[in-house]
């Protein structure tokens, strides 16, 4: 079995980037620190080999070129994604937590501060932030808001900002398209459930 140069590149990117897609939808969902892609590409190529072994024999590629590039789009971009978005889900959602304590086996979270544990869920909810000046800001925190997972940059920003009320309502701003809070200048985050 000889290769070409094309072959070296075609088996390249069929070996490390369902690895690299999976891993940057799975980084989209729940903040990593390691990304494995080749790790995530062999159990997305377990998943597939019997796809994948016909691809390896040049008569094959020649005689059905329609369905080797099938083959290559289905494990090398459509599967990663799926199983991207699948697993990201499944972290959310505490899955691999929750079936490992099952079995009386603890684990240790993959999610490196309490920041972005809370942030990645994208629970909607009411935040008061205490600034270092003393003084408070109240705003929603909601799908168009965003948390910065940087950690030099753990600046926040909520799409609505609100005022609280006597009684301990709150009142949207009107006229706001939200606020911008720098990471520097927050001291505590307190959340609020959404009624």
């Amino acid at each position: 079995m000889t290769f070409t140069s094309l072959d070296a590149v075609m088996y390249t990117a069929v070996v490390l980037v369902p690895g690299f897609i999976w891993s940057a939808i799975l980084s989209m969902l729940v903040p990593r620190r390691v990304i494995e892609f080749l790790t995530l590409s062999c159990v997305n190529h377990a998943l597939w080999i019997w796809m994948l072994i016909p691809l390896f024999k040049t008569e094959f590629r020649q005689l059905h070129p329609v369905w080797s590039i099938v083959a290559i789009v289905i494990t090398t971009l459509v599967s990663p994604v799926a199983l991207g978005v699948l697993t990201g889900w499944a972290y959310q959602q505490e899955w691999p937590r929750r079936v490992l304590g099952r079995f009386g086996v603890g684990s240790t979270n993959q999610i490196p501060t309490a920041w972005d544990y809370f942030f990645s869920r994208r629970r909607p909810c009411g935040v008061t932030v205490k600034l270092r000046d003393g003084s408070y800001v109240y705003g929603l925190f909601q799908s168009n808001s965003f948390a910065g997972d940087d950690p030099q940059q753990r600046d926040l920003y909520r799409e609505a900002q609100v005022v609280p009320t006597e009684d301990g309502k709150w009142v949207s701003v009107e006229d706001t398209r939200g606020i911008l809070i720098k990471g520097d200048e927050i001291v505590t985050l307190e959340f609020r459930r959404l009624l």
